[in-house]
């Protein structure tokens, strides 16, 4: 993904939490909160882009990743790796709740949140679940496991056609609490692949947006290779935007990933490197 592909993606998002340090009046612990931090690819070279640009803040923030525990461990040596790990890294059970004042970073991990599948039979709002068949996982139609699900679509102003499929992801609703609880003061950034609901949830997406992705190929089969696959669904950006506000977050606004880069200072990141 970005981060992976080229270090700019990472030089460019530090010009931006540059300066959202600067409106914050340079705190002097600053944290970087980071939700599917992965690889570290991305605060690796995020810090990189802090250093070529001069700023102080490269020496003052923290890192606080959050992942799988092996995931957070590879994280941890590849930090140490590159001189980084005494310095940077927060404890992994530090107490999050109300203390982070700086960003919370989550670039690709709305998306890989579990969701609930649904299906409109006979005029009826249904849950999709797996069950086990004699030739491995189906999927199976029922009633809804929460009334959440039909709520949904209310807020959205969304009714789905007879037979249409969709993805309802309360897991973000969630996320989104534990962020506006965990942030004193600061800012989230949020970069992942998503859409309005009139268009997630348009006649062109009848069966959905989940997807199994492998290597270079994209199934709609999300219940064959299971473990050997990654899954995902569009993000309902509305969804995002009334959850941020109903747990007490301004939202700033939001741009299509090429222009917040160019914005943010894409040009002067690549010619500075």
């Amino acid at each position: 993904t970005a981060p992976e592909l080229h270090p700019v993606f990472g030089w460019t998002v530090a010009r931006q939490v540059d300066e959202m340090w600067r409106q914050m009046d340079r705190p002097q612990d600053f944290v970087i909160c980071e939700y599917g931090a992965g690889s570290g690819a991305l605060v690796l070279s995020l810090l990189e882009g802090l250093v070529v640009l001069g700023s102080p803040l490269a020496q003052a923030l923290t890192y606080d990743p959050i992942d799988l525990p092996a995931q957070r461990a590879f994280l941890e040596a590849r930090l140490d790796a590159a001189g980084h790990g005494e310095r940077l890294l927060k404890a992994p059970d530090v107490a999050r709740r109300g203390s982070i004042t700086g960003v919370v970073l989550a670039n690709e991990f709305l998306d890989a949140l579990p969701v609930h599948r649904v299906v409109v039979n006979d005029g009826e709002l249904r849950e999709i679940y797996v069950d086990w068949g004699k030739d491995g996982f189906l999927a199976v139609a029922g009633e809804p496991s929460t009334d959440e699900l039909k709520q949904w679509f209310l807020d959205s102003g969304i009714t789905l056609e007879e037979g249409q499929q969709a993805e309802v992801n309360l897991a973000l609703l969630a996320w989104v609490d534990v962020v506006a609880s965990e942030l004193d003061r600061g800012f989230v950034l949020a970069i992942d692949y998503g859409a309005e609901p009139a268009d997630l949830y348009g006649a062109t997406r009848i069966t959905g947006t989940l997807r199994a992705f492998a290597g270079q190929h994209v199934s709609g089969d999300v219940l064959r290779g299971v473990g050997r696959r990654d899954i995902t669904a569009h993000v309902d950006f509305g969804a995002l935007e009334r959850g941020a506000r109903t747990a007490g977050l301004d939202v700033l606004g939001r741009r299509r990933l090429n222009e917040f880069l160019v914005a943010a200072g894409l040009d002067d990141a690549y010619a500075a490197a």
